[in-house]
């Protein structure tokens, strides 16, 4: 086990100097209390970003990046020595620092229609990475990687903001639209297929979505479930029933005339009423079974297809 001094505010304080003292990028420093190991600093949001904090009656954001420092676990790594923290980046409002709720009479308080303004933007995402202490050499690593403390807050800032950028949604458009494009004649095949199954066989076949574009979740009525009886001379017979009795009967027919040639058998079968019915049952329950089935089968196929190129093409 690697011996180390036990990690303490100063220590945080002096790696990450250089960031609190970049003047023109970060602000309103705040240690922990108690001599906690760790941090907290404030950095503005840029105004070229799709995100637009609500501003109060003099035009001042209030909505800020806030950067939080502070021990992941207690004790050093037992063969390293090193000590692992977190950074991390999450909006934060400097009127609800200090109020429980917004009261729009107040100067600093950001006005009500900017309120409503930002909400209608895209929010950055809170991100955090871990990372590790070396405190001998006084050094950060990120994955196994040695990173000044200025390079760590700006790539983490970068990952924060990533998603309210104007480059990155520009392209989350382009790959939204190329997959609706991509994913519109499997969907018009399942608007077929249910539209068919409806009309023709009363079966519901459908599919929830989150939206056009996003994989959702199959909702089907499974043709398996569907119990029918049919009364037979005051006696309920289930269809299977009907359905096995009539093709074994069939079955049996049609090999005692196997020798007749094709025109003499269905001949013999069109003109013998019982022949006809029991013939035709199982030509039409095996419509009645078999063709939903299929239709079933092909509509998941159809979506799972459409989740996968959604799921790749949204990346």
């Amino acid at each position: 086990m690697v011996f180390i001094n036990k990690i303490t505010q100063k220590d945080i304080l002096e790696i990450f100097a250089d960031v609190i003292n970049d003047r023109s990028k970060y602000f309103d420093l705040h240690p922990y209390l108690n001599d906690v190991p760790g941090f907290s600093i404030q950095k503005p949001y840029e105004q070229n970003l799709k995100f637009k904090p609500p501003l109060d009656r003099k035009g001042n954001p209030d909505e800020v990046c806030l950067f939080k420092v502070g021990l992941y676990h207690l004790d050093p790594d037992e063969q390293s020595g090193r000590y692992q923290i977190y950074v991390a980046a999450s909006k934060f409002s400097k009127f609800i620092s200090k109020y429980p709720f917004y009261n729009f009479e107040q100067e600093d308080c950001p006005t009500k229609e900017s309120l409503a303004e930002s909400n209608k933007t895209p929010s950055p995402i809170p991100r955090h990475f871990v990372v590790e202490i070396d405190l001998k050499v006084k050094k950060l690593y990120l994955n196994n990687k040695e990173i000044l403390p200025t390079n760590l807050f700006a790539e983490l800032y970068d990952f924060h903001i990533k998603n309210v950028t104007s480059l990155f949604i520009a392209r989350k458009k382009i790959q939204r639209s190329l997959c609706y494009i991509i994913v519109s004649p499997f969907n018009l095949i399942n608007a077929v297929l249910y539209f068919a199954s409806k009309l023709l066989f009363g079966i519901t076949i459908s599919a929830s979505y989150k939206s056009n574009i996003e994989p959702g979740e199959l909702q089907l009525t499974s043709y398996a479930n569907r119990t029918k009886t049919v009364p037979i001379l005051n006696y309920e017979m289930s269809v299977q029933t009907i359905y096995s009795f009539t093709v074994i009967c069939s079955g049996v027919y049609a090999y005692n005339y196997y020798c007749l040639g094709i025109s003499d058998f269905v001949e013999s079968v069109l003109n013998n009423a019982a022949l006809t019915l029991i013939f035709g049952l199982p030509l039409v329950m095996t419509y009645d079974y078999l063709i939903p089935y299929l239709f079933e089968q092909l509509f998941k196929l159809n979506f799972r297809i459409v989740n996968l190129l959604q799921s790749l093409l949204l990346r």
